[in-house]
């Protein structure tokens, strides 16, 4: 079984190497059974349901079968001429990403990171400061995540 170093272990491993050896070793949390946690992964389910409706040529790649198989799904997929996937996978240089919306409009690839979360724009501009120089604390963890994805997405897609 090949081991890759995924988003969630990237996100894991920024806050405590540690916590990343203990999840890769598959050791229980106190999260495993946590009601407030899956009702919140349920909410952004309803989410999903939205942008899919956005993209209603967008194929969705099954993960029933496990890591390899969506790889290898997204490839045929794409190698079929596909433009707009939900949730392909792609691995680079030992990580893996799977992407929540992935288009490929000409040589440009548009990223597509769906959370559940929202605010008033004409108000804040939520991910920096007031005057514009610094990201905010809390929106640090997702635009790290999406720069994860950005990373891999370039090495996969050099050209693009």
């Amino acid at each position: 079984m090949t081991h890759y170093l995924s988003k969630s272990d990237f996100k894991v491993a920024r806050t405590c190497p540690t916590k990343l050896y203990y999840k890769k070793n598959r050791y229980p949390t106190v999260l495993d059974d946590d009601q407030y946690l899956k009702l919140l992964a349920k909410g952004g389910y309803m989410i999903e349901a939205i942008v899919h409706q956005l993209y209603p040529e967008a194929v969705h790649v099954s993960h029933d079968k496990g890591n390899q198989a969506a790889i290898e799904e997204t490839q045929r997929l794409l190698a079929a001429g596909h433009k707009e996937l939900f949730e392909p996978t792609f691995v680079s240089n030992g990580k893996l990403v799977r992407v929540d919306c992935f288009r490929m409009i000409g040589n440009s690839i548009e990223l597509i990171e769906v959370k559940a979360k929202s605010w008033d724009s004409s108000i804040e501009r939520p991910s920096m400061n007031k005057k514009r120089t610094a990201i905010i604390a809390k929106w640090e963890p997702y635009i790290a995540d999406v720069a994860f994805q950005k990373l891999v997405l370039e090495e996969v897609f050099p050209s693009h």
